[in-house]
């Protein structure tokens, strides 16, 4: 089994890991797993630009490996403002 562990428990979030998690299985047809939790993420409540968000994206997939360290892969999904 491979295990993948996300840095989020929001809904939106975890649906987006689970239709990855779909399409490897559909891919590769090998048994994959999804763990999920919060974590922080460095960054502020609402980040802005470009480096904060994919600050705090590298910092979910990072932290996430303290609550399930036999992952086989960790992911961080951060989402944020641009100026337009």
């Amino acid at each position: 089994m491979i295990t993948i562990a996300l840095g989020s428990s929001s809904p939106h979030k975890v649906k987006a890991a689970n239709q990855l998690i779909n399409w490897l299985i559909e891919k590769f047809g090998d048994e994959f797993y999804l763990n999920y939790d919060d974590v922080e993420t460095g960054v502020s409540k609402q980040p802005f630009g470009h480096s904060e968000i994919m600050l705090g994206a590298e910092n979910r997939a990072w932290n996430i490996l303290y609550k399930f360290p036999s992952s086989n892969y960790t992911l961080g999904i951060e989402s944020g403002l641009f100026e337009a």
